[in-house]
């Protein structure tokens, strides 16, 4: 189970929306930081399109998506959504 979490600005017009997986890995330890950053930005390289991936202070990875959206396209949102738990799925597997 991976936690996530919808958040689109309250407009009348075009808003910003985020979707964020949060808790998708943790790094133990700071020896291999490095190393784990590498293979983050790797991972970015290959899924950047939709998500980037964020190795945060407390040794937490999160992805990110974050866009402009209005009230007439709030359907491709839930589809990067639906691609969203797809790909983070194979992120799991990679990190871990």
């Amino acid at each position: 189970m991976v936690e996530f979490a919808f958040w689109i600005e309250n407009t009348e017009e075009t808003g910003v929306a985020q979707i964020i997986f949060n808790n998708l890995a943790v790094l133990e330890g700071q020896n291999n930081r490095s190393d784990f950053l590498e293979k983050i930005n790797e991972l970015n390289r290959m899924y950047g399109l939709y998500y980037y991936l964020v190795l945060d202070v407390d040794n937490r990875v999160f992805a990110r998506y974050v866009t402009h959206v209005t009230s007439q396209n709030y359907e491709i949102l839930f589809d990067i959504f639906k691609k969203g738990t797809q790909i983070i799925s194979e992120i799991i597997k990679e990190l871990n």
